[in-house]
């Protein structure tokens, strides 16, 4: 088993629902995996206080695996081209050239009456016309899915956008404007010409377009409880795979760390989740006793803790100099009853069997200890910083005072310094 499989399956572990905590943005594709029990799923997501996040999560992953991106590519601009149409008739008034079936009767006797002039004629004339429920059917789809990115662009950014949604993106907004699609208006009830539209149907695109609208109705349920379900259903074996190894890996850390807090230190389930998307704060909140552990990832410390890092101080106060917040990997940080961090342990995860880069990585982590010294909650005799690596050392952690370099396969050795920063 490569490490990839080695670290997916450990994630998307039936019996934990951390595979949802992947990065929400271009560095993830949508994956199927094996389902997660209901009862853990519907668990986790209960404990995420904000519901724009989980439908935010839907959307993401809906949009990503439910088979939008293919129908758009391969499907949709063909479909237009040879969009279904049918010819209505109707009366108009033609002339001087008679187009039509000329109604001679009506046309006299309005001459006669006065109201049509020499060289006029009512006609019964037929048009070709796009607007049939088939076609309001897929004017409304191509809206939804159009909505649906811009709600994700909304709120993470348009940046973070997947390669594919950003394909997708540009071709519905060229679908939009096509010239036959342009005078159906989309169904405003879809549901009813979705019925309408069985009689219809005569080529596979159009059946597409059925399924994938019924696929998109079911998350849309105006029943809470019928919804609900319906995203349970979805993220129970839908999810965003990092595409990177070094994401990856880090993910593996995260869940990690989350169940060992759980499991390991006894401190049951998180009280509070979040996704990994932009604004976020804590990932996870334990609570341990009178105190809370709190995880954060890819997240500044001096936001954190809510105050400067040496590193910033010093560039802010040196003209022509500019820097950015430092973000270790994890932060796991422990706080009284009033909320204040008091204890901090930071995680630098690195997918690296070399040596020489995890012994630069060491001397990172002893930058970073230096660095946030002066938010006073690093132990002076318990180890505070963890370089968590995917290879290099023996069996037993290499360690000095407060940083300690171990591979992610010594969970005991992370359980200890977990315990004894946290439930000591």
């Amino acid at each position: 088993m490569t490490d990839r499989e080695t670290w997916s399956e450990f994630i998307c572990s039936p019996m934990r629902a951390g595979r949802h905590l992947a990065s929400i943005g271009r560095n993830a594709v949508g994956a199927m995996a094996d389902a997660v029990d209901q009862a853990s799923l519907q668990d986790f997501l209960s404990r995420i206080d904000d519901e724009r996040a989980i439908e935010l999560l839907a959307q993401f992953v809906d949009l990503s695996v439910g088979g939008y991106v293919a129908f758009v590519a391969e499907k949709l601009h063909g479909l237009l081209d040879a969009l279904s149409n049918e010819k209505r008739a109707g009366f108009e008034t033609v002339g001087p050239g008679l187009r039509g079936q000329v109604q001679w009767d009506r046309t006299l006797v309005a001459r006669r009456a006065g109201a049509l002039p020499v060289g006029r004629y009512y006609s019964r004339v037929a048009h070709r016309t796009f607007d049939m429920p088939i076609n309001r059917v897929l004017a409304w789809l191509i809206h939804d899915l159009s909505a649906g990115l811009r709600s994700i662009k909304t709120q993470v950014g348009s940046q973070r956008l997947t390669p594919a949604m950003e394909r997708m993106d540009a071709q519905l907004q060229e679908a939009l404007g096509h010239h036959w699609l342009a005078d159906v208006e989309p169904s405003g009830n879809v549901q009813a010409d979705l019925a309408l539209s069985r009689i219809d149907v005569g080529r596979g695109a159009y059946r597409d377009v059925l399924a994938l609208t019924r696929r998109r109705l079911r998350l849309q349920e105006r029943d809470d409880e019928r919804r609900w379900q319906e995203i349970v259903s979805l993220l129970a074996v839908g999810w965003l795979e990092p595409l990177n190894d070094d994401d990856l890996y880090e993910l593996y850390a995260l869940v990690l760390v989350l169940d060992i807090l759980e499991e390991d230190l006894g401190l049951g389930a998180p009280v509070k989740i979040d996704l990994v998307r932009p604004g976020r704060r804590e990932i996870a909140m334990f609570e341990a006793g009178d105190r809370t552990v709190s995880v954060f990832f890819d997240q500044s410390f001096s936001g954190i803790i809510g105050r400067p890092a040496r590193y910033e101080t010093t560039t802010a106060s040196t003209p022509g100099l500019s820097s950015y917040p430092r973000r270790p990997d994890i932060i796991i940080a422990g706080a009284d009853q009033a909320g204040r961090i008091d204890r901090t342990i930071l995680l630098e995860v690195k997918n690296t069997s070399d040596p020489t880069y995890v012994a630069e990585s060491i001397y990172r982590g002893f930058g970073y200890l230096h660095d946030f010294q002066d938010a006073g909650t690093f132990a002076a005799d318990q180890v505070n910083c963890v370089l968590l690596v995917n290879g290099v050392i023996g069996a037993q952690p290499a360690a000095h005072r407060d940083l300690t370099v171990i591979t992610s396969n010594m969970r005991e050795h992370l359980a200890k310094v977990l315990d004894a920063g946290f439930n000591s």
